[in-house]
């Protein structure tokens, strides 16, 4: 789970949260782009709701996001767009930069310095960014480990060029190595490492089925040289009749003299594959012939078939299998390429979608043998999974369902001694085994189907439909005749008087009359189901009721 922490100083240890879905904290937009050697960033779009809407000042604004408790990126504010979507809602977008663009902030002096290696000569480099700096923006060197084959070389100083563009161009560049930014405990920390990162060979591997959502990865053989032309320094002019034009360009030194009249060599390996592909290559500081024609072979033995890019996109996992930059994960997809580790030297995460990354994997070199297994790898997956697709075709083919009938039949209309209209019964059989769908030779299964899938169904329920007609005092219908005719005398009869029978009789009127006007002693009640007659009587209060045949209450 992520979170940002924002402040409104780079010295600010108050700070606001602006980014935990735990807490209802909320953005619109966000994605961290981490590097391998280079400046981190993270984008963010965030609307009025948001602590950061019109709270941010460049370069003075700082933010921290957490993967949990690790601090994954520390930086400043330093682009910011204001924005009114067509809805009508307001936005802000901000990127920041991680606190290692503190380098862009300074710059070296010209200098020529010698017999020094490469960490005093990287401390130099820092000691004069800090002279120049807040405390804030200052860096402690930590660990150096690149180191040189000879520390007798001249570095010259750039006048005017940024702290980390003369890193890079002094160190990085022709030295190789990774510049390492940490901020701890309020103090950040610069390492320049040989290779950091460390290997995970099955504690966390990119593996389909379980965490590779996509991988691809492009093999360029364009740059490949089957045919090389070695070329030295540029020969010097006779002094005696120099050249006027020094823009024109002069010749190099070549291996014909070593290598019997010819100024190329073949190399038998890569033309078999790719043809004759003549390019020269040039070694400035040579000037012999011989070493030329040493350093051309050398050139050979060292030379890469293809250059293989990768792209891959993995499902990131708990904490402990999170991808982190600058280390290797065992690849496993042998539809794409072998098993082999690869070096993440870039990682985006989509703080809105956090459980999926994009990994962008240092590019890697492929020999001849590689490239030439590759391909015969590629041809015969794809016959393999052609010969699968075939075989699965057949299984499914032979283990189709057949109709099997049941030794009975049943009949289609009710069951009696005089109706014989029978229809036959099948149950579906498979005829081979099938371990694609879990099925065995023989196993029998049951047909559903609708009610009007039966055979014979329909007529006989419309043949036995009985269809009701309203009922009239001569025919039954709904009811009988004779029910009809009781209810129809009922809307004959009028309101009963005590002098004219009507709903009831004049007897009965009375009595219900009397009922309504004084009270009256031993109510008769009868039980429909015993038929026994009881007598309801109310005596000082209290309600007693009688058997009219017994004298017990």
């Amino acid at each position: 789970m992520y979170r940002i922490i924002a402040y409104d100083s780079p010295t600010d240890r108050t700070g606001h949260v602006v980014f935990d879905p735990r807490v209802n904290r909320q953005i619109s937009d966000g994605k961290l782009n981490l590097k391998e050697s280079e400046i981190d960033d993270l984008s963010l779009t965030v609307n009025q709701a948001n602590y950061l809407f019109g709270n941010v000042k460049p370069l003075q604004t700082h933010v921290e996001v957490y993967q949990d408790n690790s601090l994954l990126f520390r930086g400043r504010a330093l682009d910011l767009t204001r924005e009114m979507k067509d809805s009508g809602q307001f936005v802000q977008s901000f990127v920041f930069e991680s606190i290692q663009n503190y380098l862009q902030d300074t710059s070296q002096r010209w200098a020529k310095v010698q017999n020094t290696t490469p960490k005093q000569f990287f401390q130099r480099l820092i000691d004069t960014h800090n002279s120049q700096v807040p405390d804030y923006k200052k860096f402690t060197v930590r660990t150096v480990d690149v180191t040189n084959s000879t520390d007798n070389v001249y570095r010259y100083i750039e006048d005017g060029a940024t702290t980390w563009d003369t890193i890079k161009d002094k160190l990085v560049s022709r030295l190789g190595g990774f510049i390492c930014v940490e901020y701890v405990d309020g103090v950040n920390y610069i390492d320049y490492l040989q290779s950091p990162g460390k290997e995970h060979n099955n504690d966390t591997p990119i593996i389909i089925g379980k965490n590779l959502q996509s991988a691809s990865v492009q093999v360029d053989p364009t740059e490949v040289i089957t045919q090389l032309v070695p070329l030295g320094a540029t020969i010097e002019q006779n002094e005696t009749n120099p050249n006027p034009d020094t823009q024109v360009s002069q010749p190099r030194i070549d291996i014909k003299s070593v290598n019997g009249g010819k100024d190329y060599l073949d190399i038998p390996d890569l033309q078999k594959e790719f043809g004759i592909i003549r390019k020269s290559v040039q070694w400035d500081d040579v000037h012999e012939p011989a070493i030329l024609l040493s350093k051309a072979k050398q050139w050979i033995q060292a030379q890469s078939s293809a250059k293989e890019s990768w792209t891959v996109n993995a499902l990131e996992l708990p904490i402990l299998e999170s991808f982190k930059v600058s280390d290797r994960y065992l690849f496993n997809n042998q539809a794409i390429a072998s098993p082999q580790m690869l070096r993440v030297t870039g990682k985006t995460i989509d703080l809105l979608h956090w459980q999926k990354s994009t990994l962008t994997i240092a590019e890697k070199a492929s020999s001849l043998s590689d490239y030439q297994l590759g391909n015969k790898r590629a041809a015969e997956l794809q016959k393999k999974q052609t010969q699968q697709a075939k075989a699965q075709a057949k299984r499914a083919y032979d283990s189709r369902l057949i109709g099997t009938l049941v030794d009975n039949v049943v009949p289609v209309s009710p069951q009696d001694d005089t109706d014989e209209d029978t229809m036959p019964v099948f149950t579906l059989q498979v005829a081979e085994d099938n371990p694609d769908f879990g099925l065995k030779k023989g196993q029998r299964l049951g047909v559903q189907v609708p009610v009007y899938g039966v055979l014979g169904l329909k007529k006989e329920l419309e043949d036995n439909k009985v269809i009701y007609q309203p009922a009239t005092p001569t025919s039954d219908g709904l009811m009988s005749a004779n029910d009809k005719e009781k209810l129809d005398g009922l809307q004959q009869y009028t309101e009963a008087t005590e002098e004219q029978a009507g709903i009831m009789s004049p007897l009965d009127k009375i009595k219900l009359n009397k009922l309504k006007e004084e009270p009256v002693n031993n109510i008769q009640i009868k039980d429909n189901i015993t038929d026994y007659t009881y007598l309801l009587s109310v005596t000082n209060g209290q309600l007693s009721l009688t058997r009219s045949d017994i004298n017990d209450s």
